[in-house]
């Protein structure tokens, strides 16, 4: 017999928000007492779920110092840090949290859609059209409008233009065919 949660289950995210709890508070308590140590350390934490990320002024200072810390914590609790999932990197090599890809391109920090990210939408536009080969176009831009809308709502704060552009020339030319077939225009602007 299994014992456990399984990951993925309805409870997991709770019991995760459960084990973590206290952990920035911690992390706070250690490395930044006080203001100035806090200015020096740079040690900011987020978290969502099972997911966080810690940031911090050097690679040495979260692998020797910030590290050991969460595993403690972590191993105080049963649990402990993915080995495959765990990376130390500097923010101009960028990292993906959440669908968002985080990066300094010379000293702004760009925050946009990843490629999976992408990648996944285009997927989806192509299987639904694909399942309905049939479809009129004014079917196929009802069924593929709440997908785009709700993909360009998730990253409206970060989407840049040339992901715009992306969406734009995919969606026109169904647009355009619809129009042949006697679609108003407002219906692709939507």
């Amino acid at each position: 017999m299994k014992s456990g949660t399984p990951q993925g289950g309805i409870i997991s995210p709770i019991l995760a928000n459960m084990a973590l709890d206290g952990l920035e508070t911690r992390l706070k308590q250690t490395f930044s007492a006080s203001q100035r140590k806090r200015r020096r350390t740079k040690l900011h934490m987020v978290r969502y779920v099972d997911y966080f990320i810690v940031t911090g002024y050097s690679r040495e200072f979260l692998e020797k110092e910030v590290k050991p810390q969460i595993e403690t914590f972590l191993a105080q609790r049963g649990l402990k840090l993915s080995i495959n999932k765990t990376r130390i990197i500097h923010v101009e090599e960028g990292f993906d949290f959440l669908g968002f890809s985080i990066r300094r391109y010379s000293n702004k920090l760009l925050t946009k859609p990843s490629r999976e990210s992408f990648k996944s939408l285009l997927d989806k536009i192509r299987a639904s059209i694909k399942s309905h080969p049939t479809a009129k176009s004014l079917n196929l831009i009802r069924l593929l409008n709440p997908v785009i809308i709700g993909w360009s709502n998730y990253y409206r704060h970060t989407l840049p233009k040339w992901y715009l552009r992306m969406l734009t020339m995919l969606f026109g030319p169904l647009c355009r065919a619809g129009q042949k077939d006697g679609i108003p225009r407002n219906v692709c602007n939507d």
